[in-house]
């Protein structure tokens, strides 16, 4: 991981490149650090998640992904902005992580927060 200060546009393809190719066990569990790349391209979460969720292990994109549902994360205060674009990525993280490990959404905070995004997303939840 890169200081905040020494990020800069061309790291992007290189973090690109990690996602899609690492292994699970060579992912960070942790994704605020991302937020330092997001200048540089809004949807950079998104693209990244999509990147694990194409990976097709539910339970390991779940524990990789979890903190974009934790609402203790840096990501997840910012989940409206990340994803306003990729609402339906976003629709798969949260029931990828519901899938794939025994996490809570704390209060339903960020059921709220899609909800807020597209608010028929209660229908596919409820399903």
């Amino acid at each position: 991981m890169l200081p905040l200060e020494k990020i800069e546009i061309n790291d992007l393809s290189t973090l690109y490149k990690l996602f899609q190719e690492a292994e699970y066990s060579q992912l960070p569990n942790h994704l605020d650090f991302l937020l330092g790349y997001v200048p540089f391209d809004n949807r950079l979460i998104a693209k990244i998640s999509q990147y694990i969720l194409d990976k097709g292990e539910t339970q390991y994109s779940a524990w990789v992904l979890n903190t974009i549902t934790n609402p203790y994360s840096e990501i997840n205060k910012h989940l409206v902005d990340l994803f306003k674009e990729d609402i339906e990525t976003l629709k798969k993280v949260y029931f990828t992580i519901k899938a794939g490990k025994n996490h809570d959404d704390h209060n339903s905070v960020t059921l709220s927060k899609i909800l807020d995004l597209d608010p028929e997303f209660i229908i596919e939840y409820i399903n």
